[in-house]
């Protein structure tokens, strides 16, 4: 090949030809990438190509003007070649024959001197080996190549910067059209390259709508992404003819019409008209039709029975649901009998259509349909809902129902009272058989029949159950009055027994027995559903069983109603109680109404206890829909709680069957009678966490919940109704949320706890929130409540005295919040006093715990303040309020008075002893802390006046600086006694110019001397903030806690600035040295022995030899001592140290007085001891 004479040959190993003057071409080799310089001397690098196993070139430099000559591999490669092609015209400049080289792409930078940036050069070789000419761009110059027809093409010059010439066409569109509110919606965006060139760099941008909100976003190549509402892609490179899909899921919100665009762009489309796409879609209302509750009741139901098949419609939204409906469609052994609920039904054949009309959301109707079965077996009903509206979830409409059908064994075909077809034969048969039997009723008449035993029946002393339910009138009715005195209407001393939909009423003594003969042998396994017990069969006259309505003794597992529609029971009107448990374990009691009406809204009371329950792991309530009992209008307590380890959840004490309004328990007069729900017992569990375990025991006449022996209550509304947002009144406008009647450090009550969602709600009672009585109450606990507001925290629901009260004056003590995390109680809006401890009679309260409560502000930190003092001490003892240790302290703020009020009511009992340490106190009504109740109480000489917390006399602070946190200043009160004083500071000083104490700083021992006098001097171990305000308690060694002292503003003090940065300030080198970068620290400009740092550090001058410091220590009878010469306008303290790392001071400071001052340490040890002398200037 003959060589142009501007190329020279390559040093590298592929020996090929290239140049390095101006206009010379380039030819270049082999595959890979080659970047172009603006240098304009050829720089070369060498790296192995696996192909040609050689080294190649991979930079090059190229001067103005440079052409670039491009070829296949090299024949070296072993690639096969190609046929030969044709050489150019010109004989002078010969191109190198091409080889074949599949699918190979080639990528080159050339620098164009116009532009500022390096621009890029594509070019191809086709399937035969040939270069394409139409993929070269920016002064590329090509001897020859091919178009895609395969023609050849001379000397093809591309223009340097030609953008390439592509057309992006852009299309949106939305599926399904019309979309659905709240389901899914599909955008499509489709991006076609028009051509005739690649489409580099295309990016795809979307503003979605706000009715649009999307889920995912992906693309066919490249990336999307979606922040918010915003989607951004970036597809790369769209080859001619070519195209890319983005697509975005999401959701349409609303039913309003929505526009949806999408935008490509390209460096390469110059015309960009048709880069845009949109559609729109306008989305029909959808409703969340839900089906819940589905119920076959009774199971099983007896052939000669009646099959109730109920469900719920509930709508979810977002929309309403028209013209809604619901099919039943029966099996064929289950024949249609009818429809109650809905507006109105049609049956073709087994296929029963419901209207239920028009279901706004957030609404529900229940339904019931009828049937009777034709056999036995196990049969499948199917519900599914439907409204005018689309359903956005397709899976939560429909569901199936099973229904089992048995047939009876022995049949009640008359009311007699004995006989065949009689109850009474009915049992003596089943008793007498060796298997299980079933009792239905088929007695003619039309209405429930009224059986009538002239004499009690028999015990039931074998498994069987007996189904009222089976009778046409679902329901027999057995009065008791007439079969002898001191009888029970049904006894059932049997395991695996089941009574079903009887009315049991007017019996000598209980209108339900269950026993075992002995405690050797007891029974299990009793099932009562559906029963009305000392009702009539309506559930709404009194006709009352003379003892209990139903009573367990020697049994286990018994289960009293349930949460289905044909489970539960109505027990009322019994003169005793309505269910008394004497023993057992396992029991269950749920979905009845104890008290009151069948649909509680009216008391029909037991002249007892709704339910007293002596037995152990057992439940009363539930936490499932249905599962929770309404207790509700009995005479004496709701709930009497004993035993152990029971749990009541879910349950409606003291309301009515909405929870909004009060139907009291505790109607008697009886004194201790009157609560809601008696907890006592030992480990046993009111309330839970859990919503579903939430009791609303408000609305009874004296007290909702009364607190007694080793009891847990917690997750509660007690007082609000069932929202939480409305208080429930009672009868007694005395009536108290809480009463702790007996708890004791080794059977401790608590009430609430530190965990999330374990605190009780105790607002809105006619009352005081809790109240801790006199005698028998101790190692209590209250932990973790809202005391006066709603749930949430936020608002106040108050309660009508104060939020806590108590007299209680047992020495084990009793604690209110704590110092673990969720520990502290809530007790804000209330009407009266946050807390109030008092003395009545001759009991006064004392020993109480109080730590980290916040009282007065709402969970956010906000005022929401009661009504009073923030704390009451009236004629209170040994109590604590708050602490210094982490978590102790109380926030006590915004109250109407006090934050603190301590004072002496009944002369017999002074209020002494209380300590109040380590609190954040500000923003009161009130003073901070008020001894007596009257405003300051003036400090007077050696505190020797008498009252509440010996009307302790208070600290005065005469200097505090925000630099350096100095705090000095002086105190008396009792001669030679050891105080604990505590310092705060405040952002604003209280009106009546003593202090509060918002901010904590810290706190001293001080030890008066024989006239009462301390002065003291600390550094603040927390920073104040000059302009603040500063106040200081005292507390003597018997806790008695002084009020606030004057407030006094917070200087900012001594800023140390030093400009040139030698540890001497300028202040101090302009006074000593003349200018602020004066003096030279190592020199001794005095000549005293003492350089100017030490002397600056020694606050003595470097201009005056006489003023210099020096210390002698030395041993005496008394100790050591160290004497030092001091300077006037000086202060002192010694500080000592046994291992040079901690120091302590000793005394106070001692103001220097030009001459020796002489420091004595008494109680030096036996080997050594370091000191150090802090000094400062007086203020």
């Amino acid at each position: 090949m003959k060589v142009p004479p501007s190329l020279s040959r390559c040093a590298g190993a592929c020996g090929q030809y290239f140049g390095v003057r101006c206009s010379a071409p380039l030819w270049i080799s082999g595959e890979g990438s080659s970047d172009f310089t603006r240098s304009s001397f050829l720089k070369t690098s060498r790296k192995t190509n696996p192909k040609l196993r050689r080294a190649q070139h991979s930079k090059f430099g190229v001067r103005r003007s440079a052409a670039l000559w491009i070829r296949p591999p090299d024949r070296r490669a072993k690639v096969p070649p190609a046929p030969a092609a044709p050489l150019p015209p010109d004989p002078k400049r010969r191109e190198p024959p091409h080889s074949k080289f599949d699918a190979m792409k080639l990528h080159a930078l050339l620098l164009i001197l116009a532009a500022t940036t390096a621009q890029a050069v594509d070019y191809t070789y086709d399937a035969l080996g040939r270069l394409r000419a139409e993929s070269f761009s920016n002064n590329a110059h090509i001897l020859h190549s091919y178009d895609a027809a395969g023609n050849r093409t001379e000397r093809r010059v591309i223009p340097a910067n030609a953008t390439p010439n592509a057309d992006l066409l852009t299309t949106l569109t939305l599926t399904p059209d019309p979309a659905a509110q709240g389901l899914p919606v599909t955008a499509t965006i489709t991006v076609q390259n028009l051509g005739p060139d690649p489409a580099p760099n295309v990016q795809v941008t979307s503003a979605l709508p706000a009715a649009f909100l999307p889920e995912s976003a992906t693309a066919t190549q490249g990336s999307a992404a979606l922040s918010g509402q915003n989607l951004t892609a970036s597809l790369g490179t769209i080859p001619s003819g070519e195209t890319a899909t983005i697509t975005v899921q999401g959701i349409a919100d609303g039913t309003a019409n929505f526009i949806t665009e999408a935008t490509a762009t390209s460096p390469a489309d110059s015309t960009p008209g048709n880069n845009t796409g949109s559609d729109d879609t306008t989305p029909n209302a959808s409703a969340d039709l839900v089906l819940l509750r589905l119920q076959s009741g009774p199971q099983p139901v007896l052939t000669i029975g009646t099959v109730l098949l109920s469900f719920t419609a509930r709508n979810e939204g977002p929309a309403t649901a028209t013209n809604a409906e619901a099919t039943v469609t029966l099996p064929p052994q289950l024949a249609f009998a009818g429809v109650s609920g809905g507006t109105g039904s049609s049956a073709a054949g087994q296929v029963v259509t419901i209207t239920l009309g028009n279901l706004a959301p957030g609404t529900e109707t229940s339904v019931f349909v009828f049937a009777t079965p034709t056999t036995t077996g196990d049969f499948t009903t199917t519900f599914s809902l439907d409204a005018t509206e689309a359903d956005p979830d397709a899976t939560n409409h429909s569901a199936d129902l099973v229904t089992s059908v048995i047939a009876p064994t022995l049949t009640v075909t008359n009311a007699n009272d004995s006989g065949a077809g009689s109850l009474r034969q009915a049992i003596l048969d089943s008793n007498a058989a060796p298997d299980a039997d079933t009792i239905g009723f088929a007695i003619p008449g039309g209405v429930v029949p009224t059986i009538a035993p002239a004499t009690p029946l028999p015990d039931i002393t074998a498994p069987v159950m007996i189904d009222g339910w089976s009778q046409p009138e679902f329901g027999v009715e057995i009065n008791g009055a007439g079969q002898g005195a001191n009888s029970n209407v049904l006894v059932i001393r049997s395991d695996d027994v089941t009574v079903r939909s009887l009315t049991i009423n007017r019996s000598p003594r209980d209108g339900i027995f269950i026993s075992a003969i002995d405690s050797a042998s007891i029974i299990e396994n009793v099932q009562i559903f559906s029963c009305s017990v000392g009702v009539d069969p309506s559930g709404t006259l009194d006709l009352g069983n003379t003892g209990d309505g139903i009573e367990l003794v020697f049994a286990d597992r018994v289960t009293i109603g349930g949460p289905e529609f044909w489970q539960g029971c109505v027990i009322s009107g019994n003169g005793a109680d309505g269910i008394f448990a004497q023993s057992g374990s396992g029991h269950v009691i749920q979905g009845n109404r104890i008290g009151c009406n069948f649909g509680g809204t009216a008391a029909i009371e037991n002249g007892s206890e709704g339910i007293t329950f002596n037995a152990f792991n057992s439940l009363i309530g539930g936490t499932g829909f249905g599962e929770g009992n309404q207790i509700s209008g009995n005479r004496e307590e709701g709930v009497q709680l004993g035993g152990s380890n029971n749990k009541v959840f879910g349950n409606l004490i003291g309301t009515d069957a909405t929870g909004t309004a009060s139907l009291p328990n505790g109607t008697s007069a009886l004194a201790d009678r009157q609560a809601g729900i008696v907890a006592g017992g030992s480990n046993c569990q009111i309330g839970g966490p859990d919503p579903g375990q939430r009791n609303i025991i408000s609305g009874n006449r004296v007290e909702n919940v009364r607190m007694q022996n080793r009891c847990l209550v917690i997750g509660n509304y007690i007082g609000l109704d069932i929202t939480g947002t409305q208080a429930v009144g009672g009868l007694d406008p005395n009536a108290v949320g809480v009463r702790f009647n007996f708890s004791s450090a080794t059977s401790p009550c608590v009430l609430g706890s530190p965990l999330p969602g374990h605190g009780n709600v105790i607002s809105g009672n006619p009352s005081h929130g809790v109240f801790l009585k006199a005698t028998g109450v101790s190692g209590s606990h209250i932990v973790g409540n809202f005391i006066g507001t709603s749930p949430d925290g936020k608002t106040a629901i108050p309660n009508g005295s104060n939020g806590i009260l108590s007299n209680s004056r047992e020495t084990a003590g009793n604690t209110i919040g704590g110092s673990l995390p969720g520990a502290g109680n809530l007790i804000a809006g209330n009407t009266g006093n946050g807390i109030r401890l008092f003395r009545s009679g001759s009991s006064a309260a004392r020993h109480h715990t109080v730590q980290g409560n916040r009282i007065g502000v709402n969970v956010d930190g906000a005022p929401l303040g009661n009504g009073n003092h923030g704390i009451q001490l009236d004629s209170a003892q040994d109590n604590v309020i708050g602490g210094t240790t982490p978590g102790a302290a109380n926030l006590i703020a915004h109250n109407t008075a006090d934050g603190v009020s301590i004072l002496t009511t009944n002369v017999s009992a002074p209020a002494f002893n209380n300590r109040i340490s380590g609190n954040s106190i500000h923003n009161n009504g009130g003073l901070g802390i008020d001894l007596n109740d009257d405003g300051i109480t003036a400090n007077d000489a050696m505190d020797a006046d008498p009252g509440p917390n010996n009307l302790q006399n208070f600290p005065v602070v005469t200097l505090a600086e925000a630099t350096g946190g100095s705090l000095i200043g002086a105190f008396n009160s009792t001669p030679n006694t050891t105080f604990h004083v505590e310092f705060f500071s405040n952002a604003a000083a209280d009106p009546s110019g003593n202090g509060e104490g918002e901010t904590f700083l810290g706190h001293i021992d001080l030890t008066t001397d024989a006239n009462g006098d301390a002065d003291f001097a600390l550094m603040s171990p927390i920073a104040m903030t000059a302009g603040h305000f500063v106040s200081v308690t005292a507390t003597d060694p018997d806790g008695n806690t002084s009020e606030f002292g004057p407030a006094l503003t917070i200087a900012p003090g001594f800023t140390f600035v030093d400009t040139d940065g030698d540890g001497m300030s300028d202040d101090y080198e302009l006074d000593n040295f003349g200018t602020i970068t004066g003096g030279d620290p190592l020199l001794d400009d005095d000549f005293d022995g003492m350089s100017n740092l030490f002397e600056f550090t020694a606050l003595t001058s470097s201009k005056d030899p006489n003023s210099r410091f020096s210390a002698e220590p030395s041993k005496n009878a008394s100790g050591f001592t160290v004497s030092f010469k001091s300077e006037v306008g000086r202060l002192y303290r010694l500080f000592i140290s046994d291992n040079l790392t901690a120091f302590t001071g000793v005394g106070q400071e001692i103001a220097g007085t030009g001459g020796f001052l002489i420091f004595t340490d008494t109680t030096p040890p036996n080997d050594r001891r370091f000191y150090q002398i802090q000094v400062r200037l007086a203020q």
